[in-house]
């Protein structure tokens, strides 16, 4: 067996022990424990990528679950994936993924590159009145997390935000407040 041959079907077998690892995850607790194996065993979170844009919704959910845990506990594990998650926004309509994935980027600082693109994503999810109160709530993070880089938008973000707390639910309005109230200081 050649070098190629050799690679395609370690790869092949790595990807469908992952595969089987994720779509096992029932709980919290198989969750943690598959988000510390990935990040022990492959050495990011570079293995779920394809999962989170899967056709196979389970999957696709499930992979979500272990990327948030992984943002809880290690969010720094992100910061070299910023680029890659912002393009599975682009790549999926899945609620779930969606919602990890803006959780996930939340929670690390924003990268410049991706700013534009993100900021877009964001803005999609807000006006969207479709869009699930989570999103929402951390598309809002992510775009005050972008007006501290660039001030310019502070009033385009208050207005957004002003326009969904007429009307939102109690976490809209929650984190409407608080980011209001930091805007105040930029």
């Amino acid at each position: 067996m050649n070098f190629r041959s050799y690679w395609r079907v370690k790869v092949s077998k790595d990807v469908t022990y992952w595969h089987n690892r994720v779509f096992g995850v029932t709980g919290k607790e198989l969750c943690r424990e598959l988000a510390l194996d990935v990040l022990e065993n492959t050495g990011g979170v570079d293995i779920l990528l394809p999962f989170l844009i899967s056709d196979d919704k389970k999957i696709a959910m499930r992979s979500s679950w272990v990327l948030a845990t992984i943002s809880e506990t290690f969010p720094e594990a992100l910061l070299s994936y910023r680029e890659q998650l912002v393009e599975v926004l682009g790549k999926t309509s899945n609620e779930s993924v969606i919602r990890s994935v803006l959780r996930s980027l939340s929670v690390i600082p924003v990268h410049t590159e991706t700013m534009g693109e993100l900021l877009n994503h964001c803005s999609d999810y807000l006006t969207d009145m479709s869009s699930a109160v989570a999103v929402k709530v951390h598309s809002m993070t992510i775009f005050y997390n972008i007006t501290v880089i660039e001030p310019d938008l502070k009033t385009e973000l208050q207005e957004i935000i002003y326009h969904l707390m007429q009307e939102g639910s109690g976490g809209i309005i929650s984190r409407g407040r608080k980011i209001l109230k930091n805007l105040d200081e930029i």
